[in-house]
């Protein structure tokens, strides 16, 4: 769902139809299972179940691109913390960082043979962890096709991911559990989530 300030817009996401003036985003399909906002605030992003993510204006409704899931489908992105960038995983390993300017792999990255299932930014935007459905989660250059250092998370399905705040660290929340990890070593330095829930959310106390 999405509403824009005091202004309710309705975006078509994955169909093919307009409808202004209403006050949320719906697929009357039900294909979307993902929106996110860039750092700016002014394009959304729409995932559809078919693999394909297509950028909105956040402000008009219109659509400004859309990435076909034909032959790779997409299953997860990430906008960057500063503008310019969107990370975009794969269902077969890959993960490409997408210019804004002309949605175009500006990188690509082979991180796996399993489908990429959770991406998360360093806040300083020059580090993306990216997690895959076999629980490995690679820390890769965020400008550059490099892979700095990989891990194995023993968490379950992972769900979410953040950096702790002096970059050293990777929280990740998984189905079963929330571990930190050392980034350097990739040891486990705390669980300090114990059990938790797939959809949980993270926050980590700078």
């Amino acid at each position: 769902m999405f509403l824009c300030h005091q202004d309710a817009l309705s975006i078509p996401a994955h169909t093919n139809l307009l409808s202004p003036n209403r006050e949320s985003l719906l697929d009357s399909a039900g294909l979307v299972r993902a929106v996110g906002f860039d750092a700016s605030g002014t394009l959304l992003a729409t995932l559809g179940r078919d693999g394909s993510l297509r950028i909105w204006n956040a402000h008009t409704g219109v659509e400004v691109a859309a990435l076909s899931g034909d032959s790779h489908p997409i299953t997860v992105f990430a906008s960057a913390p500063s503008e310019g960038m969107l990370a975009v995983g794969y269902r077969d390993g890959q993960l490409r960082l997408l210019d804004r300017a002309n949605w175009q792999p500006r990188f690509s990255i082979a991180v796996s043979t399993n489908a990429l299932c959770c991406l998360a930014y360093h806040p300083g935007g020059h580090k993306l962890a990216v997690a895959a459905a076999d629980g490995r989660v690679s820390i890769c250059e965020a400008r550059a096709d490099q892979v700095l250092t990989n891990l194995v998370a023993d968490v379950g399905a992972i769900a979410r991911m953040t950096f702790t705040p002096d970059g050293r660290g990777l929280v990740v929340h998984g189905s079963t559990q929330t571990t930190v990890y050392d980034l350097a070593s990739g040891r486990k330095l705390s669980d300090p989530g114990g059990t938790a829930a797939p959809r949980g959310r993270v926050v980590v106390d700078p």
